[in-house]
């Protein structure tokens, strides 16, 4: 049978979205699944393979269903969510990343093991969000990583809501990230640090460290007071591109990226997974690397990768496909694609069944397959251009196919610039990270060399942002 994983992939997928649209309760999906997986081996023992596969194929379905209902009920009954709103108190926990700044407000990430509420202790175990307001009299802790232990004082907030009839956006938007609740405090003297804590989050503090860095040498070279977050345009962009997060770019710069459809070059995502992976290959090629050892360091990378812009959701899903294909060509001969993007899908889901109803998933696996199904056949018919533009504008062509029922029914909108500016977009994008990344180790070795460097990665940034406005005037770009 051609692709196996790909059914399941397809089937676990269903069962969640069934779970989610029919009030079917655990006992009741658990039940069914292991009542299908019995028929399944029964059916397989009697040597009726194609009765096995399809009672098989709605035992994933139902696992499904239960898996989603157990993680809706884990995530209900956990502690934070029953504090009232409004409330405040000390939170005492431990970081898992990084604090993410933003332009006028930082981002704190707080895995709670104890609250204070009006002097009386309870413990609390759950994921937080902190809001810290930026002020010019108090600082955060100074190189805050994943692994510190900290006390917040601040006030728990309800999420901003929008009166549509659609479910509440914050239901799905906490459950992907598993966020249990919300909180706000209005300055950083209000975060102590109090330790640090060892186990898995201390293995990530270096890393963590690393990061923040990183994020110094972009602010020492690319900082302009006067702008928000205290970076340049320039530089909240490079943030973004080369270490996730895209608290400190400018309103107008978003709203540039968004009207123009190169948003998703910003967000890092199997665009820049591919890109990062194609320059280290490249790198490891010219060093004669034998093929086996270029995809196991290749893998090894990718990880550190994912764990240097800390896990943020897209680029955990693009890491994920890239090893999952990476290990399947160590392992077999061939590794077809949609087998490999099956199993993404089912691993992803296994973490968080919440994923599915996230768009930049759905987005995510949408581009994935329309470049795979779409792109061998639109390709005989390209142009052949210098650059290998005619290629360039076939893969955009293969990938906005597979997004764009997606994009029409999330953001009610479609945008037809994207097609072309792509085409100076993704070059872009790509020159400007492998010079990026060249800059960061470089910015360590003094002005004299960091500062020229930053000098010419400024222009290439620049050069980019004016791109987006290449085709403004022309009617019907969205």
């Amino acid at each position: 049978m051609s692709f196996p994983l790909l059914y399941l992939a397809i089937a676990l997928p269903c069962g969640i979205a069934l779970g989610k649209a029919l009030p079917i309760s655990l006992g009741a999906a658990a039940g069914a699944a292991a009542a299908t997986t019995a028929a399944a081996w029964i059916l397989y023992r009697m040597k009726r393979t194609a009765a096995a596969l399809a009672a098989l194929l709605a035992a994933t379905a139902c696992f499904g269903a239960a898996w989603l209902a157990r993680a809706e009920t884990r995530f209900e009954a956990n502690a934070l969510r029953a504090l009232p709103e409004s409330v405040y108190g000390d939170f005492r926990g431990v970081l898992t990343r990084a604090p993410a700044p933003g332009t006028e407000r930082d981002q704190l990430f707080l895995r709670v093991e104890s609250v204070d509420i009006g002097g009386a202790e309870r413990p609390a175990s759950g994921n937080l969000g902190v809001s810290v307001a930026r002020s010019t009299e108090f600082k955060l802790p100074p190189d805050l990583a994943a692994g510190d232990t900290v006390k917040v004082g601040a006030q728990m907030v309800p999420p901003l809501e929008f009166s549509n009839f659609d479910e509440p956006f914050s239901r799905i938007y906490l459950r992907t990230r598993l966020l249990h609740a919300q909180a706000s405090t209005k300055s950083p003297a209000l975060v102590e640090r109090t330790g640090r804590r060892g186990g898995w989050l201390g293995l990530l503090r270096p890393i963590s460290r690393l990061r923040i860095a990183f994020q110094g040498r972009i602010e020492r070279y690319f900082a302009s007071p006067g702008s928000p977050g205290g970076l340049s345009p320039e530089g909240a962009a490079l943030e973004t591109l080369l270490l996730g997060g895209r608290g400190r770019l400018a309103p107008e710069t978003v709203l540039a990226l968004q009207n123009t459809g190169l948003f998703h070059l910003f967000a890092i995502s199997g665009a820049h997974v591919g890109l990062v992976s194609l320059f280290l290959f490249g790198l490891l090629r010219l060093a004669r690397a034998p093929r086996r050892i270029s995809w196991l360091l290749l893998i090894a990378f990718l990880v550190f990768y994912g764990l240097l812009v800390e896990g943020r959701a897209s680029v955990v899903r693009a890491v994920v496909m890239a090893v999952a294909f990476l290990l399947a060509k160590l392992f077999w001969k061939d590794a077809h694609l949609l087998q490999t993007i099956g199993v993404s899908a089912f691993i992803i889901l296994l973490a968080n069944p919440f994923q599915l109803f996230d768009a930049g998933f759905q987005l995510t696996f949408a581009a994935t397959i329309g470049i795979i199904l779409l792109y061998p056949r639109l390709l005989p018919a390209a142009p052949r251009l210098p650059l290998k533009i005619g290629e360039t504008f076939t893969l955009s062509l293969a990938a906005q196919a597979g997004v764009f029922p997606l994009i029409a029914s999330v953001f009610n909108r479609i945008i037809f610039s994207g097609l072309l500016l792509n085409l100076v977009g993704i070059p872009l994008v790509g020159l400007i990270m492998a010079a990026g990344y060249v800059f960061l180790p470089v910015a360590f070795a003094g002005d004299a060399i960091a500062r020229p460097a930053a000098a010419a990665l400024g222009p290439l940034v620049q050069a980019f942002m004016a791109s987006t406005g290449l085709l403004n005037g022309l009617p019907f770009q969205s």
